[in-house]
């Protein structure tokens, strides 16, 4: 598992110093071809969800209160997972769930003074975010911060690194359009996306639209020796979903099909290409880990999952606090988890026979 490694590479670098190796489970520093201690190149994955994104806003701020901080060489997130990601590279990960929080209390009360419950994701996320991160961290943090874009009329998803070494003037379109689900909000244009044409604009949305491809593309270039994915929702989230409306009230139930026929019908206005990602991301990144674990056997990867999660357009203030502390809880759980395996580890090599 990831998390073990990640811990025993993390205890050898107190204890020795230096960078982060590969440790194997009995303690021994993997070794390349040459003799050196193969390096501990961790890639965390954080996936969106819309709302659901607090529970990920949760995961990221226990490994924030473990200080993993800056133990990644790239961050990848997708959709709404952005400001996630931003906000654990410069350390304002506790500052995230209680923004999401406030982000649906004041679209209730928007809703019931004015009649109008949506988020507009530049006024309501973007700029609010910008005022929650500590620029001056970002632009020292020694990770690499990828995200995913795709083209609205191709639906052909492109890598863009976002340069938080120069601002937030140079990479805060790019984050709003990759977090910009189609149809919700206006797509946004961007020139220099693709290499080859640095002068063509286009206009871009939500990364989710265009996977896997971006997911692959984001491999290649960060070449990590673990890949930690961090997801808000259940991969049967369908699923889900109809589980937790058998708990709902009428009013409750009513609102969240309302608010689910309302996104396919804005969706079906789509171009063909980006609506087909879009509606099945989880599926697409689900087979794509699996493939890339089959062509690189040696890249460890380890995907967090919660068993239940919440709709991407919840309005309930309480339902989205809750669900920002089971994700809290979940990642403590995985990591008391592999505390716990290396322990055991530990216990059997000091009862093998010496050789």
């Amino acid at each position: 598992m990831v998390l073990e490694d990640w811990i025993r590479s993390k205890e050898y670098q107190r204890t020795h110093g230096g960078p982060l190796v590969i440790v194997d489970e009995k303690g021994r520093v993997a070794l390349d071809k040459n003799g050196k201690p193969k390096p501990f190149r961790l890639v965390i994955v954080g996936l969106g969800g819309g709302i659901a994104g607090v529970v990920s806003a949760g995961m990221f701020e226990v490994l924030q209160e473990e200080g993993y901080n800056d133990d990644p060489i790239g961050l990848f997130p997708i959709s709404a997972a952005v400001p996630n990601a931003l906000a654990f590279g410069c350390k304002k990960s506790h500052l995230v769930r209680p923004f999401y929080e406030d982000l649906v209390r004041r679209k209730f009360v928007r809703f019931f003074t004015r009649g109008d419950a949506r988020i507009r994701l530049h006024d309501d996320v973007i700029i609010p975010m910008l005022e929650i991160l500590d620029h001056e961290a970002l632009r020292i943090y020694k990770s690499s911060i990828y995200t995913a874009v795709t083209e609205w009329e191709s639906g052909k998803g492109s890598v863009v690194r976002l340069k938080v070494e120069e601002g937030p003037d140079h990479w805060s379109r790019i984050a709003e359009a990759a977090m910009t689900i189609p149809r919700f909000s206006p797509e946004i244009e961007l020139a220099g996306i693709h290499p080859h044409e640095p002068h063509r604009k286009a206009k871009y949305s939500d990364g989710a639209g265009s996977m896997p491809l971006p997911l692959g593309e984001a491999m290649k270039i960060m070449r990590p020796s673990h890949v930690l994915v961090i997801a808000p929702r259940p991969t049967t989230y369908d699923l889900s979903t109809w589980e937790s409306l058998l708990h709902m009230s009428s009013m409750e139930w009513w609102a969240s099909w309302w608010e689910s026929w309302i996104g396919l019908i804005l969706l079906s206005t789509v171009p063909s290409a980006t609506r087909r990602g879009t509606l099945s991301i989880d599926d697409e990144i689900s087979r794509s880990l699996k493939r890339m674990h089959k062509v690189h056997p040696r890249v460890k990867c380890t995907a967090l999952f919660p068993k239940r999660s919440i709709s991407p357009f919840e309005s309930d203030p309480m339902i989205v606090h809750n669900a920002g502390e089971s994700g809290k809880d979940l990642m403590r759980e995985c990591l008391e988890h592999a505390h716990m395996a290396i322990k055991r580890h530990q216990g059997e090599s000091e009862l093998e026979p010496a050789s």
